[in-house]
């Protein structure tokens, strides 16, 4: 169906079907209308610009058309309308006739009104929406305004931080250079043996036989040599109390509240161990959905986990994340009084590889004050998780200068026992103090829901821990008592579901004969075994 539209004095050829759209042309007379195919109309509506103009016309004459004619030409009339919806709502003019039409009944018209009408509450809606907006907008300039000083501070600080490591990254190769210079002049026979030169924390040695390769320059203040040897083939007897046959340790990792978020400072949020752990963190933004899984570890889950276990008289060690306790004090205070030990896992749930070493020690000062604060005391052990090569002996540096004592460090997985380390700070004291590794564990963990490589069940979850402890038991009852440690965090095994694997295996330990199983803190495993087996340098 097609408008004819044409100027004044233009005689339409009789054998031309489609000749001009309604709303093309310098001015508009429509003087007929003639019923065409909806196909027809449609195609040559394609091929021109729709113009408002005359449209007001177009819908009179519509309306007073009658006959066979009449549905197909109000069915199309109906179709260009809602197409050019917008144009006509936009057109004053074409608004302000339309206003008038009111002895006109035609669907389209009235379809129009409504859809004006409509269009005028979308209006008062948006109104509403745009002035909220700007209160939250105002909310948010005020409250960068007040946190402006301390982000001016922040900037400062790490611009200030960022200049001191590219000046202290400059004298290392300086240092460098001068030591390769050293070294290079050495006497003949020195560079025909393995020659070995230190200066301050650095090691620089010949590779190679005859000490002829390349030099090599290693840190030694921090970094902990690997050791594969271990135990070997026989280890020590624990000699576990009341001649248990295993200890076990269970841990709670309280972090909530101390990941990343922007909140906190971070250029991005969490993404690690929660339910969608396979999604990568919003860059620049919070993450609402991660946030409210964490919360719910401090809301719900550490107080499902403490409940089962101070109903079966279990002390359990918290890896305890200052700003989290920070948060909720009131998980540090029910900790404190059903007798559990609180130990550290930093003060920030964060990774703390390429964090520049002034700044990590920060942090573990900070962290040591806040749970002094909290607590009444230092924690005597320590857990970081997502350590730095450096972290191991930075914590060692700050407790021998605070003067606090280090019972234990749990940043390892190695064993299935306590063992010593010697700490390269200490290479030269006359009387050093070692660091007690008591190992923790990645595979007893209920990290493994939110692993592709662990279980997805509560039963198989049992399973699991119920074949570790059986195998460990077993090993004891022939004469080799080993530990056995659970990693536990309220977010993932506080949720109902997975909740019944814990409240399984603690009922499996329960039942199992007195004196058999020593489940208790980490403290209390590290202390044991100071004093069974004393530190001795270069020992195990």
């Amino acid at each position: 169906m097609i408008a004819y539209v044409y100027k004044n004095d233009y005689e339409i050829p009789a054998d031309i079907e489609v000749t001009l759209m309604y709303g093309f042309g310098d001015y508009y007379q429509i003087q007929t209308l003639k019923a065409l195919a909806t196909d027809k109309f449609t195609a040559a509506a394609k091929g021109y610009d729709f113009e408002t103009a005359g449209f007001i016309n177009v819908i009179k004459e519509v309306n007073m058309v009658t006959g066979s004619e009449e549905r197909d030409l109000k069915d199309a009339l109906r179709a260009v309308t809602l197409d050019n919806i917008t144009a006509l709502t936009n057109d004053h003019a074409f608004m302000s006739d339309l206003a008038d039409l009111d002895d006109v009944q035609d669907l389209a018209a009235d379809m129009l009104r409504q859809m004006v009408r409509q269009q005028g509450l979308d209006k008062a809606v948006h109104a509403q929406q745009l002035e909220k907006k700007e209160r939250e907008c105002a909310d948010k300039v005020q409250e960068i305004q007040r946190l402006q000083p301390d982000f001016d501070a922040r900037v400062a600080l790490a611009n200030e931080r960022a200049e001191s490591a590219a000046a202290r990254r400059q004298r290392t190769e300086e240092l460098m250079e001068r030591l390769v210079e050293d070294l290079e002049s050495l006497p003949s026979e020195c560079r025909n043996a393995r020659c070995d030169k230190e200066f301050g924390s650095l090691s620089i040695e010949r590779k190679g036989p005859s000490g002829e390769g390349n030099w090599e320059v290693k840190w030694t203040k921090y970094d902990f040599p690997r050791d594969l040897v271990g135990y070997g083939r026989h280890p020590p007897n624990a000699q576990w109390p009341g001649g248990a046959k295993i200890a076990v340790s269970f841990v709670i990792n309280y972090e909530e509240g101390a990941e990343r978020t922007v909140l906190n400072g971070d250029d991005q949020a969490e993404f690690a161990l929660w339910e969608q752990s396979d999604r990568a963190g919003r860059v620049g933004e919070r993450a609402i959905n991660v946030e409210s899984d964490y919360e719910y570890g401090s809301r719900v889950g550490i107080w499902r986990m403490l409940n089962l276990f101070e109903s079966h008289k279990i002390p359990i060690t918290a890896y305890a994340v200052g700003q989290a306790l920070e948060k909720n004090p009131d998980v540090a205070k029910a900790l404190k009084a059903g007798g559990h030990e609180i130990a550290s896992h930093a003060y920030r749930w964060i990774d703390y590889h390429g964090m520049p070493a002034e700044l990590e020690k920060e942090y573990i000062v900070r962290q040591l004050k806040v749970l002094k604060e909290l607590t009444g005391e230092y924690p005597a052990g320590w857990y970081y998780g997502r350590l730095s090569s450096r972290s191991r002996g930075l914590v060692h540096e700050v407790y021998k200068e605070q003067g606090i004592p280090l019972v234990w460090e749990a940043d390892s997985y190695a064993d299935d026992l306590p063992y010593w380390v010697d700490v390269p700070a200490e290479a030269e004291s006359e009387k050093p103090d070692g660091m007690l590794m008591v190992p923790y564990t990645y595979d007893n963990n209920d990290l493994k829901f939110h692993s592709t490589t662990g279980c997805f069940s509560p039963h198989a979850f049992f399973e699991y821990l119920q074949a570790a402890f059986d195998t460990l038991l077993a090993e004891g009852q022939a004469g080799t008592p080993k530990m056995m440690t659970i990693g536990l965090h309220c977010r993932i095994i506080g949720k109902p579901g997975r909740f019944s694997a814990l409240k399984k295996f603690v009922e499996y330990l329960s039942s199992r004969p007195a004196g058999e199983v020593w489940v208790t803190r980490r403290i209390d495993i590290a202390t044991h075994w100071r004093e069974k087996y004393p530190y001795q340098k270069g020992k195990r």
